[in-house]
């Protein structure tokens, strides 16, 4: 009897469970509409006055140096670069770009051994180290080489948009056709979320290859340092400001895909708990409508899925075997379509955003599926502590070891399916067994395009 309830609860909580995935999907797939701006350049000789901000920590200094001659290459003149080295004593790090620096006149290196708030915190001492003459303000990160034409298209487009922000989507250099699954996983974001936020201007950005109005840091507004995205987190605030964001999906500068399974990780795991918390904050801002905070709560959760509890139960109701011989076929139905759900609402995404060729969705999807648990319970972290330290995304061409973690889920839902196929649930075994296999060859995909990604970066 006790069993029995067990799993009236087991299947109780997959129903709720999956209206959550179903109402997820729905809202993915409903507010895309994919927009193509036109960008504008800057016709005349009256260049306002742009004052790029790059925070450093501990990167690589050949790396910061060949950013630092892109911006030198720009075919924009108007313009100071204010560098903010912080948090670290390494002075290998840092010397080579105060040298650098200090012989180009408009380029400005501050080091701080200490800053509170992380990356926001390095970007707010820049804002104070800001020439009063500033017009607007161009955030990049430390492995982005800019074209010659970014600014010139970043103010002619803003101008043009009328927007106090504007966003340009995240491109990167060390990619190649062994690469395309890692491309898509990026660039849906930008292809599915941010484009379909763009006709009304409630996109949030994100955090480079970022044009700013210098005026929208008036009224004590600066860089938030209560949470790890701050760059969502300020785009609520514009939001709530009634300030309007714009995205541009013309590509005006290259960065760096991560190069290890552990980067990946710890970029993917900062995405989620930073723009969670963000989502959490969302609920009781002020000044946003409910029709923004819809577009907002799908924009925030993009990285989030709601598979926790069905893959958690996978491995509860084994147990149940033990104790009662019947069929539990609903839950297990329940739990298949779960996990099937939110694989289809993820290959209608890749597919747009692979433009519906069938190879590269493929390989999409089995890059997502790689690390699909860390986008399952990352987030459900926040309600044990709602504040994580901020993670760096290392960029070096550096060599790790595998770790059999990596591969736990496959492991365990393979032992999970014998122990099915053993108690004569042969269609939930089977079914539970090409579910692993899935999942390992995700994994595999997942490591052999970040191996091609360290192999293109050391290439350039």
């Amino acid at each position: 009897m006790i069993v029995h309830y067990i799993t009236l609860f087991f299947i109780a909580l997959l129903c709720l469970n999956f209206v959550g995935i179903l109402c997820l999907g729905t809202l993915r797939v409903y507010f895309i509409k994919r927009t193509s701006v036109v960008s504008h350049s800057i016709l005349d000789e009256n260049e306002p006055f742009v004052s790029i901000h790059l925070a450093i920590c501990n990167e690589p200094p050949k790396m910061v140096l060949e950013t630092l001659k892109s911006i030198s290459n720009l075919n924009y003149k108007n313009f100071e670069v204010v560098i903010i080295s912080n948090n670290t004593t390494n002075v290998d790090s840092w010397k080579p770009i105060m040298d650098y620096s200090r012989t180009i006149p408009n380029y400005k290196f501050f080091h701080f051994n200490t800053i509170e708030g992380y990356k926001a915190g390095a970007l707010n001492a820049a804002l104070e180290k800001t020439s009063g003459s500033a017009d607007y303000i161009f955030t990049i990160d430390s492995d982005y080489q800019l074209n010659v034409d970014a600014l010139n298209i970043a103010i002619g487009t803003l101008i043009d948009r009328q927007v106090d922000l504007l966003q340009f989507p995240q491109d990167y250099r060390n990619i190649c056709e062994n690469t395309e699954g890692l491309q898509v996983n990026y660039k849906h974001y930008f292809e599915c979320y941010l484009s379909a936020m763009n006709g009304e201007k409630y996109g949030l950005p994100t955090g480079t290859l970022t044009l700013i109005k210098r005026e929208v840091f008036d009224n004590n507004l600066c860089w938030p340092t209560t949470t790890i995205t701050e760059d969502a987190h300020f785009g609520l605030e514009l939001l709530s400001r009634n300030l309007k964001i714009g995205y541009c999906n013309k590509s005006i500068g290259l960065g760096v895909m991560p190069t290890t399974i552990d980067d990946y990780n710890k970029q993917f795991k900062r995405w989620i708990f930073g723009n969670f918390q963000t989502l959490m904050l969302s609920f009781g801002k002020g000044g946003i409508n409910f029709h923004q905070k819809l577009r907002v709560f799908t924009m925030l959760s993009a990285w989030i899925n709601l598979l926790a509890i069905p893959i958690v139960l996978t491995f509860a109701s084994v147990p149940l075997l033990l104790f009662d011989t019947h069929n539990h076929s609903i839950l297990y139905i329940l739990i298949i379509i779960s996990i099937t759900t939110h694989l289809a609402v993820q290959l209608f995404l890749f597919s747009i955003t692979s433009k519906h060729q069938a190879h590269i969705t493929l390989k999409a999807l089995l890059v997502h599926i790689g690390t699909i648990e860390i986008g399952s319970f990352y987030w459900l972290s926040y309600f044990k502590n709602s504040e994580k330290p901020f993670v760096r995304t290392n960029k070096t061409l550096t060599i790790t070891k595998g770790s059999i973690g990596f591969f736990m889920m496959p492991i365990l839902l393979f032992i999970c399916s014998i122990i099915y196929l053993i108690n004569d649930f042969k269609i939930l075994g089977l079914a539970l067994m090409g579910i692993a296999i899935i999942a390992v060859v995700g994994k595999l995909q997942l490591k052999h395009e970040l191996f091609h990604s360290k192999f293109n970066l050391f290439k350039n």
